[in-house]
């Protein structure tokens, strides 16, 4: 799901970060990473880890929280990620979503997939006012579950918000955003015939190059030269699904580095400043193993079982 972005315009020496990708709906809040792209997403499996290999496979979101452990989908707990993020579209509450839909014009046309009654949900009055305010406020003291809600009704909120999720998941799956529409895609229908020159860079890819070994194709990997294995049935995403750690450098022009101060709201985006390293799939993998706050500053000690059992860290901005 993308980013909803927000034109600020500064003339503070941030005027030259990079918001334009990577701001969310409140004013001067950005996050730390571009966003993982939507097309194709739902193809992802649940997060994985083969024991053979000692490697991750799986998920969605550049750092695989979204693994797909409670709605076996994980396109759909991508989904669900952005309206409550404080630095994306800023929701305090999951429920917000549902209340949301109780007055989205396809209200009937949800019910009619999710059953009848589905958002049939009690919200006190000051909900609106609630939901209007970006999530991380102060006036939340830290809550994430602002909005007042008996049990009963609690449980239905998060029903709603899984169910939106899924909703979500199968509109990307649709041809209208997976297409499968590229010239390689022809090629494998046989509508298209690949020029010498592409035929030549397709065998490269697929022999001494050694590339189909990682972003597979559907096809085998043959290093001494034509590849004559029989070609799988499968539209190819040229993913095997992995992690990987690419090293990257911490990025000066990236805005979320200076969010070290409140805004208007009393938020704080990046209270480390300059401090903070993304350990992008180790950090959510701690997370998982050890619930509670996670270590983002950097000489903190992982979860040691992360220590033991992974093979890699994703540092992704270290300097």
């Amino acid at each position: 799901m993308p980013y909803a972005v927000c034109r600020v315009w500064r003339t503070d020496p941030l005027s030259q970060l990079d918001y334009d990708r990577l701001s969310g709906t409140a004013h001067f809040r950005a996050g730390k990473r571009t966003p993982q792209r939507h097309t194709y997403a739902p193809f992802f499996p649940v997060l994985q880890y083969n024991q053979t290999q000692g490697l991750f496979f799986g998920r969605n979101f550049w750092d695989s929280r979204a693994t797909g452990f409670l709605l076996r989908n994980p396109d759909a707990e991508q989904a669900q990620g952005p309206p409550v993020d404080t630095q994306e579209m800023g929701f305090p509450d999951i429920a917000c979503v549902a209340f949301r839909l109780t007055t989205a014009a396809y209200r009937p046309l949800f019910e009619q997939v999710w059953g009848a009654g589905s958002l049939n949900i009690q919200f006190p009055k000051n909900t609106e006012a609630i939901c209007d305010t970006p999530g991380g406020a102060s006036r939340f003291h830290g809550s994430a579950t602002p909005v007042p809600l008996t049990a009963a009704d609690r449980t239905k909120a998060n029903e709603v918000y899984g169910h939106w999720g899924q909703s979500i998941d199968s509109y990307e799956q649709s041809l209208q955003i997976s297409a499968f529409s590229s010239k390689f895609d022809a090629f494998l229908a046989g509508r298209y015939k690949l020029t010498a020159d592409e035929m030549a860079g397709f065998e490269l890819f697929n022999g001494k190059g050694n590339c189909n070994s990682c972003h597979l194709d559907g096809r085998g990997t043959s290093l001494g030269g034509h590849d004559g294995s029989a070609a799988a049935m499968v539209n190819p995403l040229f993913t095997c699904f992995g992690s990987a750690n690419e090293g990257l450098p911490l990025n000066p022009s990236n805005a979320f580095y200076y969010e070290t101060t409140p805004d208007s709201f009393g938020f704080i985006g990046n209270p480390y400043g300059f401090g903070y390293r993304d350990l992008g799939l180790e950090l959510s993998l701690e997370a998982a193993l050890a619930p509670g706050p996670t270590r983002i500053r950097h000489g903190q000690s992982p979860h040691p079982l992360l220590t033991a059992r992974c093979k890699y860290r994703v540092r992704a901005m270290w300097p």
